[in-house]
This record gives structure tokens, C-alpha cells and sequence, in this order.
């Protein structure tokens, strides 16, 4: 198909009676050299004439010196992307060969068929006798308890870490876990640290004393203390709740 040259301006600028300004004249020959571009843009082999046809019409009526700019443009990187084998050249309609009908309708219940079977063979497990793969499954393994407390014991003291060096713990505040504490604390008690729950005996001159459990932590001025829930609290200490708060050199073990 011949297509005419988007560089004729006989086809593309109209004649005027006016004389033309300068202004007019540089921007009429700034569009002529546009479409001198865009037009041997397209005559690329890769390009086919039905494209061609339509760049060349929509060029003809365009004033837009920017968006033939642009088209110039997108004609050069699809030419580009044709020849890099990135994007499939689009063929004249003319020669496009639509398939058979009757060369593809008796394939399509064959390959249903044969995905059936297919999908059937690997539901049931066996590979329908083709070397299928068989869908095997390993039993679950359980953790032991004695595992899972010192993973869980692991994970909440990353926390308080993470948690005490945002907020660190106050003084005289109560906490259920010794990694709540900050670090450096001085133990005044013989032995380890007993844990929550423990039984215990408190001794003190003039303090509260008997017979108690460890409830929780704290500490104060650089010592670590314990929590007591003692198993009778006199009235005058019952409005006392620091009462409740010993050291280690308070603290006697109660043997079991």
C-alpha cells in the first residue's frame, strides 16, 4: 500500500491569504520536521501498512508538535522492541490464518480427557501408572514441654529486655519475672533467688514475719527483693504495703 509522505505540505498546512509571521513560520517548520521524523519512522519493514496507514492519518490532522514528538517516540521503541523479540509485530489482516474448525474440535475431548484422568490418577495417589509423583506426607512432630516453657521463657524475657530499655522498671514496683528487673542487682540472700511460688520463712525485727510465698520481684537501690504473700497479715500492717516487700538477708528457705 503507498502511503503519502507526512512531510508534504500541501496535504497538511493550509493555504492563507494572510502573510505569515515569523512566529507562525518557525512553528509551521518545526511541525513539518516532526512529521519528516515520524513519517521515516514508519516506513520500517516491522511496521505494517494498516499501522501505517492510521499513524499517517492521525499525524495529518495533528497541530501538536509535542505529541508528534511523542508518537515519533513510540515508534522507534516499538520497532526497537520488534527487533529485540520483546513484543510480536502485528500482522495485516489479510494474512492472518484463522485455524481449522474441524482440525480442533475433535482434540478438545481428547485433552479434557487425558486432564481428567490426569487429575484423577493424582487425587488417588497411584500416578495412573505414568510415573506420577505420589503426594507423601511426614507426621507432625511435637514439641515436648519441657521445650515449649524454655522457648516461651526465652521469647517474654527478649521482651522485657526490649521493654526495659524503653520504660525502664521503677523502684519499689512489683513484677512477676526476675528478666523484668533491670540487670546488676545484688542478691543480700544466700543461695539462688528463689522462684514465684516458693515457700519461704521471713525473720525481721520490728517488720512483718512468718511464714510466706514469693509472689513476685523488686528492687530498690540496687538490691533485688521479693514479694512476699504472707499466710497472716496483722491489722497494723495491713495498711502497710511495702510491709509485704523483704530482702534476701530476711529470707530463710523452708526445707520440704
Amino acid at each position: 500500500m503507498n502511503v503519502p509522505a507526512l512531510s508534504q505540505p500541501a496535504t497538511l498546512i493550509s493555504e492563507t491569504s494572510q502573510p505569515e509571521s515569523p512566529v507562525a513560520c518557525r512553528i509551521r517548520e518545526i511541525r513539518q520536521s516532526a512529521l519528516a521524523m515520524l513519517s521515516h519512522a514508519l516506513r520500517s519493514p516491522l511496521i505494517s501498512d494498516s499501522q501505517r496507514a492510521v499513524a499517517t492519518a492521525k499525524a495529518a490532522g495533528c497541530h501538536d508538535i509535542w505529541q508528534l514528538i511523542k508518537w515519533h517516540t513510540a515508534v522507534i521503541k516499538y520497532v526497537a522492541e520488534v527487533k529485540a523479540g520483546v513484543r510480536l509485530s502485528h500482522p495485516e489482516p489479510e494474512q492472518a490464518q484463522e485455524p481449522e474448525p474441524a482440525r480442533i474440535e475433535p482434540q478438545v475431548p481428547e485433552v479434557t480427557a487425558a486432564g481428567t484422568a490426569q487429575k484423577q490418577a493424582v487425587l488417588r495417589g497411584d500416578g495412573g501408572g505414568q510415573g506420577g509423583r505420589t503426594r507423601q506426607y511426614r507426621p507432625a512432630r511435637r514439641m515436648s514441654a519441657e521445650k515449649l516453657v524454655r522457648l516461651r521463657a526465652a521469647n517474654q524475657a527478649r521482651r522485657d529486655a526490649v521493654e526495659q530499655r524503653r520504660v525502664p522498671m521503677p523502684m519499689w514496683a512489683e513484677t512477676p519475672r526476675l528478666t523484668a528487673l533491670p540487670g546488676g542487682l545484688c542478691w543480700s540472700g544466700q543461695g539462688e533467688v528463689p522462684e514465684v511460688g516458693k515457700a519461704l520463712m521471713v525473720s525481721r525485727n520490728g517488720g512483718l514475719s512468718g511464714k510466706a510465698t514469693v509472689r513476685g520481684y523488686f528492687h530498690a537501690e540496687g538490691f533485688l527483693g521479693l514479694v512476699a504473700d504472707f499466710e497472716n497479715i496483722p491489722a497494723k500492717y495491713q495498711q502497710a504495703p511495702r510491709s509485704l516487700f523483704v530482702f534476701g538477708r530476711d529470707v530463710q528457705p523452708i526445707a520440704a
